[in-house]
């Protein structure tokens, strides 16, 4: 089942690595959310600056100290005055979507409606926007690749999986429909990702892999900073809504307990990447074990969180949804094995 991409168990190694990571930092995040006597219950705004500041150090000290983008062997054009590699034209604003999408999940939850609906339709709508950008690429010639019956079937199972949680949902948990806020936070996920998907599968072949996360982290980097510190002079200036009033808290007193949760955060970052990157599927397949290794992820945490901590526990709904879940990652590994066989197709 090995292919010249480095191997489709390779690819069950990374699913392994970001399932493990993503349940013990669900379970941590909970934790640290969690308002009963006896926790943190740290707000939502500040939970996010502090984790995020811990995801975002690690990720900066591996591709600085190792200098990943230094390992971009250029195809294009040189840009800027021949300073910088053709890729960047690319890759710049990818790592700007990225910095988009990293802060936009926990900021869902500071408007203090029921985002349950929210997170499965903005996971489903990535799960399609995949199947899209495969439709394009293949239009542009940038992808030579068929788009298997099985992936097909895996993106029907995979939303009819979100789409039992949406049914089970009560009138609450639609909220957030009414908000423009939370309108304009769901927009500021799906569309950067969007963009995201596409670009990382434009040049997954083209470009190492270690380069492209490089460059992605630090202008991802790069954005949060400007945004972050263009909020505290607003805030400063008279702004101030509370989920800015929590951001600004964080920043001047930090969390090391919560920074050190969030260095999990920055560590599952590689291999969720590295799964969009991984050569031998298409957008499709790739960003549907993407999102059901997350699904599946979070739904052990919540178990984990249940038994370790009295959580919550996991709902007769998202059972159900579990079981359609494994039934898309059958169809997954139907597909995983037919292009493996395929070896001359994988390349």
């Amino acid at each position: 089942m090995a292919d010249r991409t480095g191997g489709y168990g390779r690819l069950l190694l990374l699913c392994a690595g970001y399932f493990v990571g993503y349940a013990l930092f669900g379970v941590a995040l909970k934790w640290l959310l969690d308002t009963r006597p006896g926790f943190p219950g740290m707000p939502g705004m500040e939970t996010l600056f502090n984790t995020t500041v811990g995801g975002m150090s690690i990720c900066l000290l591996v591709v600085l100290v190792f200098w990943w983008p230094g390992r971009l062997k250029s195809t294009l054009s040189p840009i800027f005055g021949g300073r910088l590699p053709g890729e960047y034209a690319w890759l710049i604003p990818s790592g700007i979507c990225t910095g988009f999408v990293i802060p936009t999940t926990t900021l869902m939850y500071t408007y203090g409606y029921s985002v349950m609906v929210a997170m499965v339709l903005m996971r489903a709508s990535l799960i399609i926007v995949s199947r899209v950008v495969d439709a394009i690429l293949i239009r542009q010639g940038h992808l030579d690749k068929e788009v298997y019956w099985q992936e097909n079937a895996a993106v029907v199972a995979a939303v009819a999986a979100v789409s039992v949680v949406v049914f089970a949902a009560g009138p609450k948990d639609f909220q957030f429909f009414e908000s423009p806020a939370a309108m304009i936070t769901m927009a500021l996920y799906i569309v950067p990702y969007a963009l995201r998907i596409y670009i990382l599968n434009r040049f997954k072949v083209k470009v190492d892999h270690r380069a492209i996360f490089g460059i992605e982290q630090i202008f991802a980097a790069l954005t949060v900073l400007v945004v972050l510190f263009a909020g505290i002079l607003a805030f400063q200036a008279g702004w101030q809504p509370p989920q800015m009033a929590g951001v600004v808290h964080a920043f001047f007193h930090p969390s090391s307990t919560a920074i050190l949760i969030g260095v999990p955060y920055g560590i599952i970052a590689f291999f969720s990447v590295f799964i969009f990157l991984y050569r031998g599927g298409t957008a499709t397949f790739n960003t549907t074990v993407n999102r059901l290794t997350s699904l599946l992820a979070g739904t052990v945490a919540t178990l984990l969180f249940h038994f370790l901590f009295q959580g919550k526990a996991v709902r007769d709904y998202q059972w159900g949804a579990l079981l359609i879940v494994f039934a898309a990652i059958g169809f997954l590994a139907w597909a995983g094995r037919r292009r493996a066989a395929e070896v001359g197709t994988v390349r």
